[in-house]
C-alpha cells in the first residue's frame, strides 16, 4: 500500500460465515489509509475496513470507524463475476472494476482485481487495490493548462453517450452523470449545469473497458479561444501595418521617380531621366540606340519598298493582260463542255430507255407465262380436290347446307363467318366478348339449321365451299 498508487488493498476469498444472508459477503482483509488527503503515503496510518479483529490487534491497526468482518461486493459486479469464475481464463486474469459506492463508506472507488488461484487452477478469491476518488483527485488536482485546471478522469459507460466515473476536479461533478455529444472537432462533456470540452480515448484493463478523458471548463476553453483570435487579429493588423508603410516608403523611394521618367519618356523621347537610377539610365540609351538603328533600317526599307512598288506595277498589268486573255479561253471551253455534256446525256437517256423497254417487254412476258402455268395447275388441282370430296359428300346435304345458309341469323351468321375464317372456338369467344356455354348454345342452332351434326362436318362443308367459290 506504501509503494502502490492506491487508497487501499484488499483480499477476499469465496468463502463466509454469514451464508444465509441474502446479500452474500465474503471473509478477508481489506485495509485503507485513515488521512487519504495526506499527498505523502509512505508514513501514512492505515485502518482495517473489513477483517478479522484480531489481526487488527496484533498489528496494531485501528479500526474503521463502520468496521464489519466481511465485504459485501454487490455493489462491483465485475468482482463479483470474477470471483465466481468457473476457470482463470487470460481475459479474466485483471480488471479494474467500475466506480461505486462501498457499503458502510460514504466515498466512491474503484478495484483494480485479480484471481487468487488453487493448485487446480480453479479461482478460490480475488486480492488488489482500491483507488478512491478523492484519492485519485488528490493524484491529479495539479493539471492545468495555460492557468487553467485541466481535468482528468476515468469514465465507466452507463448508456448510450452517458458515463460515470472519477474525476479530478470538480467534486460537484464527480457524481453526476456526465453526457457526451460532438460537434465535430472536440468532445462536449454536460453534467447538471457543468461543460466541458476535451477528447476521449478507450482504456482496457485486462478484461475492462473504459475511457480516459481530458477536459477544460467550457468557459475556460472559449476564454483561451477568444485569446488566440485576439492575438491572431493583432499580429494579422502588424502584419497590414507594416506592409502598408513599406509600400508607402518603397512607393516614394523608387516607384515615384520611376512613374515620373516614364512619362517624360513618353512625351519627350530625347529628354534625358531624371532619376539616378542606373538600370533606367540604362535603358535611356538602349531605347535611343535602337531608334536610331530602326530609322536607319527604315529609310532603307523605304527605298526598297520603292523600287518593288515599280517592278510590281509592270507586273500587274502583264498579269491582268495574261488573265484577260485566259478568262476569254476558259469561257469557250466551258460553253464546249456543256455542249458535250448534254450531248452525252441525251444519248444515254436513249440508250437506257430501249434497254428498260426491253427489259420490261421479256419480263411480261415471262411473267404471262409463269401467270398461265399456275393457273392451269390450280385449276386442274382445284377440279380434282373438288371431285375428290365430292365423293365423300351426300350432294342433296350439301346442297341442304347452302340452301339454309340465308336462315342463320345475324349472330349465328357472325360465328359461322368466324368459323369460315378458320378461327378456333377460343378466338371466336375472345372477339365475340361470349361465353363458351352461349357459343355452344349457337353451334347447336346452327347444326341443326345447316343439316351437320358435328363441327368436323361443318368444317368439311365450309371447305368444300371454299374451294367451290375459289
Amino acid at each position: 500500500m506504501q509503494q502502490a498508487p492506491a487508497s487501499g488493498a484488499l483480499y477476499l476469498l469465496n468463502a463466509s460465515v454469514n451464508t444465509n444472508l441474502l446479500e452474500p459477503t465474503y471473509n478477508g482483509l481489506f485495509l485503507k489509509f485513515t488521512n487519504i488527503y495526506s499527498e505523502n503515503t509512505l508514513f501514512n496510518e492505515t485502518c482495517m475496513f473489513r477483517g478479522n479483529p484480531q489481526v487488527a490487534r496484533n498489528n496494531n491497526i485501528s479500526l474503521y470507524s463502520t468496521w464489519q468482518l466481511e465485504l459485501n461486493v454487490h455493489a462491483y459486479p465485475q468482482a463479483d463475476k470474477l470471483l465466481h469464475a468457473k476457470e482463470n481464463n487470460i481475459s479474466q486474469q485483471y480488471i479494474l472494476t467500475d466506480v461505486a459506492h462501498l457499503k458502510e463508506s460514504w466515498e466512491q472507488s474503484r478495484l483494480f482485481l485479480m484471481p487468487i488461484n488453487s493448485n487446480n487452477g480453479r479461482i478460490i478469491g480475488i486480492c488488489g487495490f482500491e483507488i478512491s476518488s478523492v484519492y485519485f483527485q488528490q493524484r491529479t488536482k495539479q493539471a492545468n493548462y495555460k492557468g487553467y485546471p485541466l481535468i482528468t478522469a476515468i469514465l465507466d459507460k452507463k448508456a448510450d453517450n452517458e458515463y460515470q466515473g472519477q474525476l479530478s476536479n470538480p467534486a460537484s461533478f464527480v457524481n453526476s452523470t456526465i453526457k457526451t455529444s460532438s460537434d465535430g472537432e472536440h468532445e462536449l462533456f454536460t453534467a447538471g449545469q457543468e461543460r466541458f470540452i476535451g477528447f476521449t480515448a478507450p482504456l482496457t484493463v485486462g478484461a475492462s473497458e473504459h475511457r480516459v478523458a481530458v477536459m477544460l471548463p467550457a468557459d475556460s476553453y472559449y476564454h483561451l479561444q477568444r485569446q488566440a483570435k485576439m492575438r491572431l487579429l493583432i499580429m494579422l493588423g502588424i502584419i497590414l501595418l507594416l506592409s502598408l508603410l513599406s509600400a508607402g516608403y518603397f512607393s516614394k523611394r523608387y516607384v515615384d521617380p520611376l512613374v515620373a521618367d516614364l512619362q517624360q519618356l513618353q512625351q519627350n523621347p530625347d529628354a534625358p531621366p531624371q532619376a539616378n537610377v542606373l538600370e533606367l539610365n540604362q535603358f535611356f540609351e538602349f531605347l535611343q540606340n535602337h531608334s536610331e538603328q530602326q530609322a536607319e533600317k527604315l529609310r532603307q526599307l523605304q527605298s526598297e519598298n520603292n523600287q518593288v512598288q515599280k517592278q510590281y506595277g509592270l507586273a500587274a498589268m502583264r498579269l491582268q493582260e495574261a488573265q484577260e486573255k485566259q478568262k476569254q479561253t476558259a469561257n469557250q471551253y466551258i460553253h464546249l463542255e456543256k455542249q458535250l455534256a448534254a450531248l452525252q446525256n441525251e444519248i444515254q437517256q436513249v440508250r437506257l430507255q430501249m434497254e428498260q423497254t426491253q427489259q420490261e417487254k421479256l419480263q411480261a412476258q415471262q411473267e404471262r407465262e409463269q401467270a398461265q402455268q399456275q393457273f392451269n395447275f390450280a385449276q386442274a388441282a382445284l377440279e380434282k380436290a373438288i371431285e375428290k370430296k365430292l365423293e365423300f359428300v351426300d350432294p342433296d346435304s350439301y346442297q341442304m347446307f347452302i340452301d339454309n345458309l340465308a336462315t342463320l341469323t345475324p349472330k349465328e351468321e357472325d360465328i359461322f363467318n368466324l368459323y369460315v375464317q378458320g378461327c378456333s372456338t377460343k378466338a371466336i369467344i375472345s372477339q365475340l366478348g361470349i361465353t363458351e356455354n352461349t357459343l355452344k348454345y349457337h353451334n347447336k342452332n346452327i347444326y341443326s339449321k345447316l343439316g351437320v351434326k358435328t363441327r368436323k362436318e361443318l368444317l368439311q362443308y365450309i371447305e368444300l365451299m371454299r374451294n367451290a367459290e375459289h
